[in-house]
């Protein structure tokens, strides 16, 4: 068959079938999904390759529901159609012929939707639409996709980074509620979750600058979860930086880049209401960028953390004082394994047990 006419039309009968099924009496919702969406993929291999790209469609136009006023997926059969899409995205099965950027403005238009209604679903609809657009990402059919379609994600989300950046020393710069700076909340943390799938496809084509400028305000925010998740994707985009190995990095972008998000790592470091996730998500992030920048990360780095403990040591109890010089020797203690320093590893290992005996004396 090799009519794009009839391919669609048997898609949508196809479709419809699988989400008008009636539950049998010895099948759970669970059973049947999983083998809708293993038939749904089985379906889409026998269809010639040029064709395949169609089942994305008539899956899209099927989440539309007429019936649904506020566009939300909310019904069983969207929850079913979604979860075939996901499996279907998800695959390594080509779909060439399919617009990408049309197929993701699609899905972050169905992820706000679905944010700002919050219908009741037995599936985290919320969840598989970042799964798809993760998927999507895997599917690379021209050079700049990645770096578009990150473009696209962060144009979407950067207004809710730019809501929760403290400005003047005030957690919330905007007068929003607390309900409405939840749901901002919210959805910045959902656009990190799907700007890490997929960066995590491809990230090394895509400069640090690019992306993150204008979001450091998620890392020295008062919002732990939010810095969390800032970490991970950041640092996913790190690691994709780091394996690259044929391109000739921009050395002038990650400057600006470094001085920026040290600032932020700064600002972060000295609040004083840090937990211990905080801190070791700061951690992580200190020792993502001396993997991936090395000896330029050590000379800019070490200062900013020297100006951190004066900081501390002026105003923050002996515990948070503790924290900051354990991530500052930790610091050091990997640049003297990664530059095979000996005399410094030998200095950190003697001063490390000063630092956490004096934490606990406090304690105690």
């Amino acid at each position: 068959m090799n009519n794009p006419g009839l391919v669609r039309a048997g898609l949508d009968t196809f479709m419809d079938n699988l989400a008008s099924v009636p539950e049998g009496a010895s099948r759970t919702d669970d059973e049947y999904v999983s083998w809708a969406v293993k038939f749904a993929e089985l379906v889409l291999t026998w269809l010639p390759i040029q064709h395949r790209y169609i089942a994305v469609l008539a899956s899209l136009e099927d989440l539309d529901s007429k019936e649904s006023l506020d566009k939300s997926i909310s019904s069983s059969k969207q929850e079913l159609v979604l979860c075939i899409l996901e499996g279907i995205l998800t695959t390594r099965e080509s779909l060439i012929g399919l617009n990408v950027m049309d197929v993701l403005n699609s899905l972050i238009e169905k992820v706000a939707i679905q944010l700002k209604v919050r219908p009741n679903t037995k599936t985290d609809v919320v969840q598989k639409l970042v799964n798809c657009i993760s998927g999507l990402a895997g599917h690379i059919y021209y050079s700049d996709q990645i770096r578009d379609m990150s473009a696209a994600l962060m144009e979407w989300s950067k207004p809710f980074y730019a809501a929760l950046t403290p400005i003047s020393g005030k957690d919330s710069p905007h007068s929003e509620g607390e309900e409405e700076l939840f749901e901002i909340k919210t959805a910045a943390i959902w656009a990190l979750r799907a700007i890490r799938g997929v960066l995590a496809q491809g990230g090394r084509s895509v400069g640090l600058e690019e992306v993150w400028t204008g979001t450091e305000g998620c890392l020295f925010g008062s919002e732990g979860d939010l810095r969390i998740e800032y970490v991970d994707a950041l640092t996913t985009h790190l690691r994709a930086e780091e394996s690259e190995e044929d391109s000739t990095p921009d050395a002038a972008s990650q400057s600006r880049f470094l001085g920026r998000i040290h600032v932020a790592l700064f600002n972060a470091l000295k609040r004083d209401d840090n937990t211990a996730s905080d801190y070791w998500a700061l951690w992580v992030l200190l020792v993502g960028l001396l993997e991936t920048f090395g000896a330029r990360e050590v000379i800019k780095c070490l200062p900013m953390m020297w100006k951190v403990l004066d900081v501390v040591a002026a105003k923050e109890s002996r515990e948070r004082r503790a924290c900051v010089g354990g991530i500052f020797l930790g610091g050091l203690s990997f640049v003297a394994d990664k530059f095979s320093i000996s005399g410094l590893k030998n200095s950190v290992s003697m001063v490390t047990p000063l630092l956490a005996y004096e934490a606990h004396w406090e304690g105690d």
